[in-house]
């Protein structure tokens, strides 16, 4: 059989199983006032079992989540499985679209033998707190979940211990607990970057900075985004209401960043 999506032991109840139902461009199914369950049948075409699955968080979201199996109820097996929706209007959609999720029960209890030294499932969200897809209402398939963040373009790990205060900026607070934590690593697409706009009053920190119309709102935003960049272009930022409105802070901010090999101005 084909390597399985979701693998649990002897009598596993979890983890969850969870996604996020999409349409054929890519964005989520808005579920508001839908039905969805998630049917399971084991490989040998017996009888389908149709478990409920619930919709978690926002529905427009699209995020759902369902309990594959009961405390004891399978020792081992192979099983066809996925989400299906029957949304207000009264048509069914069904998740993933093309095919059915593999899931395996192994019958030593131990969810099946890992491949050696696994890498963290990776996905992409639009924002952190914003867009169609937010890494606040992301729901992580494993707790070794690492998300990458488009409006920003950097990774966040899941730390489900954790529980730091959420700034949306570089912690988020995790669905199901825990925080997402954003990595201390720069992009090159914003180390290449020679033109940036501020403002401290107007501006998202979720922003490109790249016009007037879409300013960055602190200087700490602009440092982590070319943390440990080695081009060595010029650089301006544009101040909304001109450098001398830059605050001790910011400007200290700007000091460490203009201290590198880099020419930094303020305009």
């Amino acid at each position: 059989m084909a390597e399985s999506d979701f693998d649990f032991g002897a009598g596993d109840s979890l983890p969850l199983v969870t996604d996020t139902m999409l349409d054929r461009d890519g964005n989520p199914i808005d579920l508001t006032g839908a039905v969805v369950t998630f049917p399971r049948q084991p490989d040998d075409g017996t009888t389908a079992t149709v478990r409920t699955a619930s919709i978690v968080g926002d529905p427009t979201k699209a995020n759902v989540s369902a309990k594959a199996f009961d405390a004891g109820e399978i020792a081992a097996g192979e099983f066809f499985a996925r989400f299906k929706a029957v949304l207000a209007s009264g048509e069914t959609v069904s998740w993933p679209r093309d095919r059915q999720y593999i899931v395996h029960v192994d019958p030593d209890g131990s969810g099946g033998t890992p491949a050696p030294s696994p890498s963290p499932p990776t996905w992409s969200v639009d924002g952190i707190a914003t867009g169609a897809r937010q890494l606040i209402a992301s729901i992580p398939a494993t707790d070794e979940a690492v998300v990458r963040v488009k409006t920003v373009r950097a990774e966040f790990y899941l730390d489900r211990a954790s529980a730091l205060v959420a700034d949306n900026l570089t912690v988020a607070a995790a669905v199901g607990g825990g925080r997402w934590i954003r990595k201390s690593v720069g992009d090159l697409f914003w180390q290449l970057q020679t033109a940036w706009f501020y403002d401290a009053g107007a501006g998202i920190d979720e922003a490109t900075g790249l016009n007037v119309g879409q300013p960055i709102k602190t200087m700490s935003e602009l440092w982590r985004r070319v943390l440990g960049g080695t081009a060595l272009t010029d650089v301006s930022v544009t101040i909304a209401g001109g450098p001398g409105s830059l605050t001790d802070a910011e400007a200290a901010v700007f000091a460490a960043l203009s201290a590198g090999p880099r020419q930094w101005s303020l305009v």
